[in-house]
């Protein structure tokens, strides 16, 4: 198996269309079976552990990917859908009730914090009864999974109850819930890592528009469970919302002479009175004030 995906061996046309260079040379790492890290040769056994898969990047391996190999079992893993169940939305249709929701979409997802109060409006179907299942709840992982493939933030504590009001997320994305015990801190932070989004990258498929298989994303090796390990990933993940972009969603009222430290979430329709220290995040439709702030009331 050679893996042809790589700029020595393929010419652009267009921005999404390649075609294939150096054909005699690729011939020759065929019939030749030079030793080569763009080639792979092994038993059937192997493409049968990976579920007949016949994508190169899950046996053509350079340095660095074995290396990797070599990091992830040198420790306690397991694979991803054993620690998380992945949900994706329900598809929109006219047959079921419609509930009025806001959808969270691959421009929400930032490189680091939380996810911010989404601006779009939308109406989610209820089919039978399971439409509860695709509301996000707080510290859901959300992922994107056509696309931006990798993008990965988790929902804030203050995520709003599922119903009308309540967030979920568009078709190109997926809920990653964690079980089992599992911490989502210990989870989103691996996802985000080198490692974590090497591996995402070695099962994207699609060449105008990479996408993951469900399948393939169930099985991307995560640590296990590791209260030393959740406790370093709460404290980093505080240090990220610490050094965060301050979001103001829509029809904010900020009163004068206010500070608002980096990572602020305002959440849409929030009041905060004058000269008050916004040091969190401020739930939608809240009405805060103070130094530090304090929850007053309602906005009105």
């Amino acid at each position: 198996m050679i893996n042809c995906d790589k700029d020595r061996y393929k010419l652009r046309e267009s921005r999404t269309r390649f075609k294939l260079d150096r054909i005699q040379d690729i011939a020759e790492l065929g019939n030749y079976g030079f030793d080569c890290e763009d080639m792979w040769e092994g038993p059937i056994r192997a493409v049968v552990e990976n579920d007949w898969s016949l994508m190169p990047s899950r046996y053509v391996h350079a340095p660095a990917m074995i290396a990797l190999d070599r990091a992830l079992n040198s420790t306690e893993m397991r694979q991803l859908g054993d620690v998380a169940n992945i949900i994706r939305p329900i598809a929109s249709s006219q047959d079921f009730d419609q509930v009025p929701a806001l959808e969270v979409g691959a421009a929400d997802i930032f490189e680091n914090g939380f996810i911010p109060t989404p601006a779009k409006e939308v109406t989610v179907a209820d089919r039978w009864g399971r439409g509860e299942d695709q509301f996000l709840r707080p510290f859901d992982i959300v992922m994107v999974i056509k696309g931006s493939v990798g993008k990965v933030s988790i929902a804030p504590e203050h995520t709003p109850p599922a119903g009308p009001g309540g967030w979920v997320v568009g078709q190109s994305m997926a809920i990653l819930r964690t079980n089992d015990g599992s911490d989502p801190y210990q989870l989103v932070v691996f996802l985000r890592s080198g490692i974590g989004q090497e591996q995402i990258r070695r099962i994207a498929a699609g060449a105008a528009i990479p996408f993951l298989q469900m399948r393939e994303l169930r099985q991307i090796r995560v640590p296990a469970a590791n209260p030393e390990m959740a406790v370093l990933a709460h404290e980093f993940m505080r240090h990220e919302w610490r050094r965060g972009p301050v979001v103001i969603c829509r029809d904010v009222t900020i009163g004068a002479n206010c500070t608002i430290l980096p990572g602020v979430v305002i959440g849409a329709g929030a009041t905060v009175s004058a000269m008050s220290l916004v040091n969190r995040d401020v739930p939608p439709g809240a009405f805060v004030g103070g130094v530090p702030i304090r929850l007053l009331g309602t906005s009105q």
